[in-house]
């Protein structure tokens, strides 16, 4: 759905993300496997930086949208950080599910910052490469040598 679809539903990935995953892991009445399945989703989606991409811009940068990313993340660090040991949670999971869930969380976590990181990395370096062919070229002028040709004098 998600990789095929997913500029035809934009309101609908929102929808399952938003209403149905995060609420899933925020609730105390969801068990371990359905928690662990969104999170191999998330893992699925953390994995392809394009996805990342994509979902930080239609969303978290859309004025008229809700940052989507910005709840993946939270949620994902409120679980990594144990937020399951809280009494709604501990009638729903063991000791060591709740320690799995918080290692799949923060490796998603650190796997979203690995993907984001080597994507900036990329685009920094293909600008500066573009930077240095069009320095090479001459097609950066000084901007202090044609000031005072072009600027207008005023007496």
């Amino acid at each position: 759905l998600f990789v095929h679809f997913r500029e035809h539903l934009k309101f609908e990935i929102l929808v399952l993300i938003e209403e149905i995953f995060l609420k899933v892991l925020n609730s105390g009445n969801s068990n371990y496997h359905h928690k662990y399945l969104i999170l191999r989703v998330f893992d699925k989606i953390a994995k392809n930086t394009k996805h990342l991409i994509e979902i930080f811009v239609n969303y978290d940068c859309d004025v008229e949208s809700k940052d989507i990313l910005e709840k993946m993340i939270d949620t994902l660090s409120k679980i990594a950080q144990g937020k399951f040991s809280k009494t709604e949670h501990s009638n729903m999971l063991t000791e060591k599910e709740e320690h799995s869930l918080k290692l799949y969380a923060l490796k998603i976590l650190a796997s979203i910052v690995t993907r984001l990181n080597q994507f900036l990395s990329e685009e920094h370096k293909e600008a500066r490469e573009e930077d240095n062919k069009q320095q090479s070229s001459g097609a950066f002028k000084n901007e202090f040598e044609d000031d005072e040709e072009e600027s207008p004098h005023f007496m």
